[in-house]
């Protein structure tokens, strides 16, 4: 299909397949329920620019998959917390405690003891 095409525009056409197969991808992942991050449009723009400089810069791809995750997480904080008022009131009290404090400090120096059991209880009570 592409055969006799110049290598500018054969470039051109493999950019394009990138973007769409790209933006094919976006769709399924947002039509899905998961938060797993993924290029965003603004991102996706830079990575089949023409000059492909931008995709082939592996510490580029990744800082933009870390920022992305970071996105997504405090995405999803932000919903539990708003879905859940009340436990996010118990969570700040027990945290703010004074004796939770103390008990933490015992269980980080003591693992395995009661007060680490203890401390693992009551942050994961659901």
């Amino acid at each position: 299909q592409s055969e006799g095409l110049s290598n500018t525009s054969k470039t051109r056409l493999t950019h394009q397949r990138l973007a769409n197969n790209n933006n094919r991808q976006q769709q399924q992942l947002h039509s899905s329920a998961t938060t797993t991050p993924s290029i965003t449009n603004s991102n996706s723009t830079i990575m089949v620019q023409f000059s492909a400089v931008a995709a082939s810069n592996a510490e580029l791809i990744f800082f933009l998959f870390n920022q992305q995750q970071r996105r997504a997480n405090a995405a999803d904080i932000s919903t539990k917390v708003k879905s859940n008022p009340p436990a996010l009131a118990r969570f700040s009290k027990l945290c703010n405690s004074p004796e939770f404090e103390q008990t933490m400090r015992a269980a980080v120096l003591k693992q395995n003891s009661k007060q680490e059991k203890d401390v693992l209880a009551r942050l994961c009570r659901r």
